[in-house]
């Protein structure tokens, strides 16, 4: 049973790879660390750094799930690697497909997860202090994500008491009172 942040990421993947089937997807930060070729988006999930109270009162249209208690801001680094789109070198990369590849995993993610989703911390990996002499056979944009994944309060289900003889749910409170309460009937 994966987690939720890895329900998330793998419905990012399959927008992805239905718009690509050439894509190649991973979770983690291992994944970086093995060659597995370039046009290939990794996601690597980092935590929740902000765990905070909820933006919104109430159950609200949560119902079914319960109140809501917290809001995990969980954020997942996202790498998108591809070749060059002409002949490069190390004094002139090219990001273009990189670019195209990022620009198609920000929109699927927007696109499944509209308001709940924040974007931060875009960076040109090739273009970074000390990263020129790595050897990626192609450039990487990275990017971050920020969840709001809420942290629901446990619903209890409460159903009808039934049984044969029928169960009498209605209490008399005595003499003096002569009102009567219905409890669950």
């Amino acid at each position: 049973m994966a987690s939720i942040p890895e329900k998330l990421i793998n419905q990012v993947f399959t927008v992805l790879t239905a718009a690509d089937a050439a894509i190649v997807t991973a979770i983690g930060r291992r994944a970086t660390e093995t060659y597995d070729g370039a046009h290939r988006v990794v996601a690597i999930p980092t935590g929740a750094p902000e765990i905070t109270e909820p933006d919104r009162p109430g159950d609200g249209l949560y119902t079914d799930a319960g109140r809501i208690l917290l809001l995990r801001r969980f954020a997942v680094e996202w790498q998108c690697h591809d070749i060059p789109s002409v002949a490069t070198t190390i004094d002139a990369p090219d990001f273009t497909n990189s670019e195209a590849l990022y620009l198609l995993t920000v929109a699927a993610i927007r696109g499944l997860f509209h308001h709940s989703v924040h974007f931060s911390n875009e960076r040109w990996i090739d273009q970074e202090e000390n990263q020129d002499g790595v050897d990626r056979s192609g450039t990487v944009i990275a990017f971050t994500t920020i969840f709001d994944i809420p942290v629901y309060d446990v619903r209890l289900h409460l159903g009808p008491l039934t049984g044969t003889p029928q169960i009498t749910t209605t209490v008399e409170l005595g003499a003096d009172v002569g009102d009567e309460v219905t409890i669950n009937q």
